[in-house]
């Protein structure tokens, strides 16, 4: 059982959703809801083994887990992987949104294409997973938007994720 912003969630037998789950912060994060019994969606992008381990982790912790893979910077990759997790799952109750990238840019390389490729995935594609995504929570939910030390600090060689991550910082709060 989950308590987020003074409300109580009942977390087994829920499913979950989480972005980037093939990786890092969004491999602990699947692997710690599967140990609450839940069922994962396990997103990822290219790291398909990745996925495949953050799988065999959480059917270990005693959840269940199945595999999506989406592009999310793509304009129909946030939908679109809602709608092939909810068939597969039926009503969501928590996404995560943890898939992002983080490229050393500094000021003076930063280029249009680097540019919107960090906005896509990193800023773009969370809001619009996150508006599926609350359609589809149908018993009410918890969307939680993951952001770092960049939204608060400035580091001039990673300006676009910074800046991205205030974003989300701030669409968050909204």
């Amino acid at each position: 059982q989950a308590n987020v912003t003074g409300r109580s969630m009942k977390l087994e037998g829920r499913v979950a959703v989480v972005t980037g789950a093939g990786q890092r912060v969004g491999r602990a994060l699947a692997v710690a809801l599967g140990r609450e019994k839940m069922s994962v969606a396990v997103h990822y992008h290219s790291s398909s083994e990745g996925a495949q381990e953050t799988s065999r982790l959480i059917s270990e912790a005693g959840g269940h887990a199945r595999i999506f893979q989406a592009d999310l910077a793509a304009a129909d990759g946030p939908r679109a992987l809602i709608a092939e997790i909810v068939e597969a799952f039926g009503p969501l109750h928590v996404l995560v949104n943890s898939a992002a990238e983080m490229k050393r840019l500094p000021f003076r390389d930063v280029t249009v294409e680097q540019w919107d490729a960090t906005m896509s995935l990193n800023l773009r594609s969370p809001f619009f997973i996150a508006q599926a995504a609350a359609a589809a929570m149908k018993d009410g939910g918890v969307i939680i938007n993951i952001a770092d030390l960049a939204a608060f600090e400035t580091w001039p060689a990673y300006l676009p994720h910074s800046i991205s991550k205030i974003g989300i910082v701030k669409m968050t709060e909204g």
